[in-house]
């Protein structure tokens, strides 16, 4: 008797773990998404590119970047951060590195932020 309800008691707690594990899961999601969002939303900024039209926000990433939708596909698939790789593509990388460096970098102020999320 006493070992049947310590069974029942570890299923239920087993049951609440999960369910606790799953809401967990989704607000990283959903913060990891915001992020994505966010980002995506600073570098066209910074490319001075707005979506056209209909277009969605892959074609307006693409065309961000200067590839093929099918390109921009493929390097999320095989695990290639596309603006990190547009950066170090272009220069830009190193020389941000070396203004940081040379401590000439803007330091991400909330001034700076407040002029980007506009």
């Amino acid at each position: 008797m006493m070992r049947q309800r310590l069974q029942q008691r570890l299923q239920q707690l087993e049951v609440a773990h999960a369910r606790t594990r799953q809401k967990a899961e989704a607000i990283d999601n959903e913060a990891s998404g915001e992020r994505v969002r966010h980002r995506l939303k600073l570098f066209f900024y910074i490319r001075g590119v707005k979506p056209e039209g209909n277009e969605s926000v892959m074609e307006t990433w693409a065309r961000a970047l200067g590839v093929t939708l099918r390109d921009l596909r493929g390097m999320l698939l095989a695990g290639v951060d596309p603006i990190c790789k547009y950066f170090t593509d272009t220069g830009l990388y190193d020389e941000i590195e070396r203004r940081k460096a040379a401590g000439t970098w803007p330091s991400g102020s909330e001034e700076g932020r407040a002029n980007v999320s506009a």
